[in-house]
């Protein structure tokens, strides 16, 4: 893993959320987590839903688990930090 902060500290709230909800750590989002600790580039290019729901439907039955897992785990932390801004 390259030196970046942001990775280390994300997966140990991951691990928390984890803890949290009584979830395993699922390792395939750990290992994500790890590999894409670069900054995401927002693409400027517009997409429709057809091509939006496509792409989705591609996708395999484990790797969608994972997508839903990872979006449980933003929705949590973004809740969490709203309410120590509260």
């Amino acid at each position: 893993m390259t030196e970046n902060t942001k990775a280390p500290y994300q997966i140990s709230e991951y691990m928390e959320y984890c803890d949290c909800v009584g979830k395993q750590p699922n390792q395939r989002l750990i290992e994500f987590m790890e590999s894409n600790n670069e900054p995401y580039q927002y693409s400027e290019k517009v997409r429709d839903d057809g091509e939006l729901i496509e792409e989705i439907c591609s996708l395999s039955p484990s790797d969608r688990d994972d997508i839903i897992g990872l979006i449980e785990f933003f929705v949590w932390k973004n809740q969490r930090k709203k309410s120590h801004i509260a």
